[in-house]
């Protein structure tokens, strides 16, 4: 308290970098915006090679990041440092499992568990999840 008090230049300083990093945060966002420009489901699904892969899991990666971020996601898109998606991964990933029909269960046996970084670490990581039977 003593330093605030005798020094008010501390709080301007920190009032100024919280600025400066709101403005660029913005400025990147609207960059990822500008150079996406009509990029779709179908430019995502395409950037993977959809015969080897769930095509239902592509298109509930897609469906559940896509109106939680202001830009076209990639696939190369970093959930943490581009995205911002730390806290909603869970919820993302127990619909993404509801819809593809995949066990959320035993995540920890997944090799992909702890180790995903991009939306193509996601989508490879209910690839080896295993699907839920239906009776």
């Amino acid at each position: 308290m003593w330093a605030v008090w005798e020094q008010p230049w501390i709080i301007a300083a920190l009032v100024v970098i919280v600025a400066v990093v709101a403005v660029y945060e913005k400025y990147r966002r609207y960059r990822y915006a500008r150079q996406r420009v009509g990029e779709s489901l179908c430019t995502f699904a395409r950037s993977f090679d959809y015969r080897l892969i769930d095509t239902w899991i592509i298109r509930a990666v897609y469906e559940q990041v896509q109106p939680l971020v202001e830009f076209p996601i990639r696939k190369t898109d970093r959930i943490h440092a581009e995205l911002d998606l730390d806290g909603e991964l869970d919820e993302i990933g127990e619909e993404i499992a509801f819809r593809t029909g995949r066990d959320f269960t035993n995540t920890k046996q997944n090799p992909w568990y702890a180790k995903i970084e991009t939306l193509e670490d996601l989508v490879a990581f209910f690839m080896c999840q295993p699907q839920v039977n239906k009776t």
